[in-house]
């Protein structure tokens, strides 16, 4: 949750708190299995593929399978969990960025949701994904594909099939030298305009309690000086 300004859900949103979650929760085990929705925006598209495959490159594992359910059948654990949070949500007050995260993290008995905050870059930070893996080599039509595979002994290869009986395919995505452990670009976070900032203190002011206004909507020509 950024603190100031916003960042869509594409994909150096996706990938970067992907990669957050597993620096954050691996715990050394070598086999990752993801299973995903079809958001072609969000996860499935090729620089996932690329990262997964950069995941290889860089010795955090050793065989990454990645799953698409079919369409009309995309409602797994991870919907229940943001369920469970809308239902606290609705019975809650907030205030503030701390109510949402404070929401997040009580929304389960056994704290199985937790927040993430950016905190300006404390937290974590958002990478520049999408320029960082320009070179490798996309593969065409993977929308209508649902089962990717990628091994520590065929590294730069993706492995791709439709059907889970059918053989898998498979295509080269990076066949040139390349220093895996640098870093992506951090994206840093643009500042709200002064243009949104009014929007928010007229639109959202009368909905917040007094003593929190001046934190989660303050007056913002108050701050302009000559």
């Amino acid at each position: 949750m950024p603190d100031d300004g916003k960042l869509g859900k594409g994909v150096n949103c996706t990938i970067s708190l992907v990669w957050h979650a597993i620096k954050k929760y691996n715990c050394g085990e070598k086999k990752l299995i993801i299973t995903c929705d079809n958001c072609v925006g969000q996860n499935k598209n090729n620089y996932f593929l690329f990262f997964y495959s950069w995941l290889i490159d860089r010795g955090v594992y050793e065989e990454v399978e990645m799953n698409f359910m079919i369409p009309g059948h995309t409602k797994f654990i991870c919907d229940s969990c943001f369920g469970l949070i809308k239902i606290f949500y609705r019975k809650s007050k907030v205030n503030t960025v701390d109510d949402v995260a404070s929401i997040v993290d009580n929304s389960t008995t056994v704290h199985l949701n937790a927040s993430q905050r950016f905190l300006n870059g404390e937290g974590f930070q958002y990478y520049n994904f999408k320029d960082y893996f320009q070179k490798f080599k996309k593969i065409p039509n993977i929308q209508k594909y649902h089962h990717f595979y990628f091994t520590s002994q065929h590294p730069g290869v993706v492995f791709y099939k439709d059907k889970l009986e059918d053989s898998y395919k498979e295509t080269t995505v990076r066949n040139f030298s390349f220093n895996f452990n640098t870093q992506p670009s951090i994206i840093n976070i643009r500042p709200l305009s002064l243009k949104r900032q009014e929007e928010l203190y007229k639109e959202i002011t009368p909905y917040v309690d007094l003593p929190f206004r001046n934190i989660t909507c303050p007056n913002p020509n108050e701050h302009i000086t000559d």
